[in-house]
Protein backbone atom coordinates (compact mmCIF):
# COMPACT_ATOMS: atom_id res chain seq x y z
CA UNK A 1 0.00 0.00 0.00
CA UNK A 2 2.83 2.27 0.82
CA UNK A 3 5.06 1.45 -1.85
CA UNK A 4 2.14 2.02 -4.16
CA UNK A 5 1.56 5.60 -3.17
CA UNK A 6 5.77 5.93 -3.89
CA UNK A 7 5.11 4.51 -6.78
CA UNK A 8 3.03 7.55 -7.83
CA UNK A 9 5.77 10.23 -7.47
CA UNK A 10 7.09 9.59 -10.64
CA UNK A 11 4.13 10.89 -12.68
CA UNK A 12 3.12 13.27 -10.02
CA UNK A 13 6.80 14.73 -10.62
CA UNK A 14 6.68 14.65 -14.34
CA UNK A 15 3.85 17.62 -14.16
CA UNK A 16 5.79 19.95 -11.93
CA UNK A 17 9.47 19.14 -11.53
CA UNK A 18 11.65 22.34 -13.27
CA UNK A 19 14.84 20.98 -15.28
CA UNK A 20 16.86 23.35 -17.23
CA UNK A 21 16.97 23.32 -21.09
CA UNK A 22 20.71 22.41 -20.95
CA UNK A 23 19.77 19.13 -19.68
CA UNK A 24 21.26 15.95 -21.13
CA UNK A 25 20.23 13.07 -18.63
CA UNK A 26 18.40 13.27 -15.46
CA UNK A 27 18.33 10.70 -13.20
CA UNK A 28 16.64 9.59 -9.70
CA UNK A 29 18.83 9.94 -7.04
CA UNK A 30 17.18 7.95 -3.90
CA UNK A 31 14.81 8.91 -1.21
CA UNK A 32 15.71 10.20 2.19
CA UNK A 33 13.25 10.06 5.43
CA UNK A 34 10.67 7.73 3.79
CA UNK A 35 7.46 8.12 6.24
CA UNK A 36 4.39 6.75 5.39
CA UNK A 37 2.09 8.84 7.59
CA UNK A 38 -1.44 7.86 6.73
CA UNK A 39 -3.43 4.78 4.74
CA UNK A 40 -5.60 6.26 1.87
CA UNK A 41 -8.88 5.09 2.20
CA UNK A 42 -10.19 3.64 -0.86
CA UNK A 43 -12.00 6.17 -3.28
CA UNK A 44 -9.82 8.99 -2.16
CA UNK A 45 -7.50 11.32 -4.42
CA UNK A 46 -4.01 11.72 -3.72
CA UNK A 47 -2.23 15.03 -5.01
CA UNK A 48 1.99 15.47 -4.77
CA UNK A 49 3.01 18.61 -3.23
CA UNK A 50 7.01 19.42 -4.34
CA UNK A 51 9.15 21.82 -2.44
CA UNK A 52 12.60 22.67 -3.57
CA UNK A 53 14.84 22.29 -0.53
CA UNK A 54 18.28 22.76 -2.52
CA UNK A 55 20.44 22.24 -5.42
CA UNK A 56 24.43 21.10 -5.28
CA UNK A 57 26.99 21.34 -7.82
CA UNK A 58 28.70 17.95 -7.25
CA UNK A 59 31.20 17.92 -10.37
CA UNK A 60 31.02 20.70 -13.72
CA UNK A 61 27.83 19.47 -15.30
CA UNK A 62 26.35 17.50 -12.35
CA UNK A 63 23.60 19.19 -10.27
CA UNK A 64 21.96 17.34 -7.19
CA UNK A 65 18.64 18.46 -6.92
CA UNK A 66 16.52 17.96 -3.30
CA UNK A 67 13.24 18.17 -2.97
CA UNK A 68 10.73 17.22 0.05
CA UNK A 69 7.67 15.86 -1.51
CA UNK A 70 4.52 15.40 0.38
CA UNK A 71 1.42 12.98 -0.52
CA UNK A 72 -1.56 14.82 0.57
CA UNK A 73 -5.32 12.54 0.70
CA UNK A 74 -8.30 14.41 -0.40
CA UNK A 75 -10.01 15.70 3.06
CA UNK A 76 -7.80 14.73 5.37
CA UNK A 77 -4.94 16.35 7.33
CA UNK A 78 -2.22 13.88 7.53
CA UNK A 79 -0.91 13.64 4.39
CA UNK A 80 -0.21 10.00 3.24
CA UNK A 81 4.02 9.83 2.74
CA UNK A 82 6.48 12.39 3.41
CA UNK A 83 10.16 11.88 2.08
CA UNK A 84 12.77 13.68 0.41
CA UNK A 85 13.67 13.29 -2.99
CA UNK A 86 17.13 13.43 -4.84
CA UNK A 87 17.61 13.67 -8.67
CA UNK A 88 21.07 14.03 -10.41
CA UNK A 89 20.84 16.18 -13.40
CA UNK A 90 23.63 16.17 -16.16
CA UNK A 91 23.80 19.06 -18.26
Amino acid sequence: HGFLRLSLLSRMAADVMLIPDTTKMAVNYGLDRVRFLAPVKSGKRVRGHFTLDGLEVKTPGQLLIRQTVSVEIEGENKPALTAQWLGLIFT
